[in-house]
């Protein structure tokens, strides 16, 4: 399955564009991060355990390992949620949303080491590439306050996504989808919820504002657009789903520019151009032969992790 099937292409463009919209709700519904990122982590658990309630069963047969997995999981979703919605409050917009581009660079290097995904020479350009376009986006948050701070709670938020998408592969290809939203997100949003308390962050008395543009940001880029890209973890290359990330920095920045009178310095957009070049042009040049060979790895290691019980 060198191309994916029409329908899983439309999916994962959608699920792009509905992500893209984040960025600019997280800045709109000015709430602190932590509460932000666990009221929509909960919400999106709860809607989807409302769709499809009977379902939530196939949850009593999971084992301990891949319990184990599904709180792994969560750990990471909700820590890429914090790290990446407080680096608003100490980096640019554009460096926050930019900087996103460094998922598809983990996820390389993840899926190379994790899953045996061959990338070749490609792979170390784009490293390179990487490498140079991020350093042309700190040199440019060198003199704001905390700039550095908020590039690296970005950064962090890159690596937690990349290997929540990892630990969660197997689940995928076990249980079905609403459950696994369900379950993943509410663990994250119960997890967060209990660490604004303990941090003293207030989870409630916002304006209504506020909540309504969480409840945007928890039915369009969480609901719909991480629901996509969750949907496609067994469908597509481990490598594929990150690297579509690299679309949402730039239709968040245009977001930003139309609804809250961002801008973005040449040295970020230089940055950030780099960063995208390089990860389109290191990781986006596979043989067809090679990726059918990878695909055809994935669905064996899918078929073996069935016939497994959870232990």
């Amino acid at each position: 399955m060198p191309n994916p099937p029409a329908r899983t292409i439309a999916i994962l463009a959608v699920g792009t564009l509905a992500v893209s919209t984040a960025a600019p709700l997280i800045k709109l519904a000015q709430m602190p991060a932590v509460a932000v990122a666990g009221w929509r982590c909960l919400l999106c658990g709860l809607i989807y355990a409302a769709v499809r309630p009977k379902e939530l069963r196939a949850l009593r047969t999971m084992g301990r390992r891949d319990a184990a997995r599904l709180a792994l999981g969560s750990v990471l979703l909700a820590a890429h949620f914090a790290l990446w919605i407080s680096a608003f409050d100490h980096t640019s917009y554009a460096s926050a949303v930019l900087l996103l581009v460094m998922q598809p660079v983990f996820g390389a290097l993840l899926g190379m080491l994790c899953l045996g995904e061959r990338h070749g020479a490609r792979t170390w350009i784009a490293l390179a590439g990487s490498a140079g376009g991020l350093a042309l986006l700190v040199r440019g948050d060198l003199d704001q306050p905390g700039g550095l701070f908020g590039d690296g709670l970005a950064v962090a938020a890159c690596l937690t996504i990349a290997f929540f998408y990892l630990a969660v592969r197997p689940l995928r290809a076990r249980y079905p989808f609403a459950p696994f939203m369900a379950s993943c997100y509410g663990l994250a949003g119960l997890l967060l919820g209990a660490v604004s308390i303990a941090i003293g962050s207030p989870l409630i008395g916002f304006p209504d504002a506020s909540w309504g543009y969480l409840a945007a940001l928890v039915l369009i880029p969480t609901v719909v657009g991480h629901a996509c890209f969750n949907w496609a973890i067994p469908r597509v290359r481990f490598f594929t789903i990150n690297l579509l990330i690299v679309l949402e920095p730039a239709i968040a920045i245009l977001l930003g520019v139309a609804f809250l009178d961002e801008r973005a310095t040449p040295l970020q957009l230089g940055g950030g151009a780099l960063l995208g070049l390089a990860v389109v042009a290191g990781l986006g040049g596979r043989r067809p032969e090679k990726e059918r060979e990878e695909v055809e790895e994935a669905r064996s290691e899918e078929e073996r992790s069935r016939g497994e019980p959870g232990t």
